[in-house]
């Protein structure tokens, strides 16, 4: 698993290496820009099949999984995966089902049978703070609240 994050605070405008000297009217247009990104890239979270039992199934007075309360598994017979592009359906039923001898109640299903699909995210964001009346940036008003600023963002999944 990976996250990854940048802030780019863009080098053009007053106090920058590009256009420091620039007209009020370009410093208006190119001053202030930052562009900054997130990607998150998981290889999937693992899916661990339990069920619980009936009392006959039971093996111990233990409930508390912090107190070491047993998991019971369900048998697997064949691939536990349905359709992986679907929310619903995404683990295929008729391939796992419940022990029905209640002196096994421990299917086959191994710890941890079925891994969901990996998935990665991106955003990304480029956002410009205004200057205050002399020119310069400044993140904060007088008053303490926070200088106007445009944004734009983009998400992909």
């Amino acid at each position: 698993n990976n996250t990854t994050s940048m802030v780019w605070e863009l080098p053009f405008g007053e106090g920058h290496r590009w256009l420091s000297n620039a007209s009020p009217l370009v410093e208006a247009l190119l001053g202030g820009w930052t562009l900054s990104g997130i990607n998150t890239m998981t290889s999937g979270e693992a899916v661990n099949l339990t069920y619980a039992p009936a009392t006959s199934f039971i093996v111990s007075g233990i409930n508390q999984t912090f107190r070491g309360a047993n998991n019971y598994r369900p048998n697997v017979s064949g691939d536990p995966y349905g359709d992986k592009s679907a929310v619903v359906g995404y683990l295929n039923g008729a391939n796992v089902t419940l022990p029905t001898d209640p002196s096994q109640p421990f299917g086959n299903a191994a710890p941890i049978p079925a891994p969901s699909s990996a998935w990665k995210r991106s955003t990304c964001s480029i956002a410009r703070t205004s200057a205050d009346r002399t020119g310069t940036a400044a993140p904060r008003l007088s008053g303490g609240s926070p200088r106007p600023t445009t944004r734009a963002s983009c998400s992909s999944v």
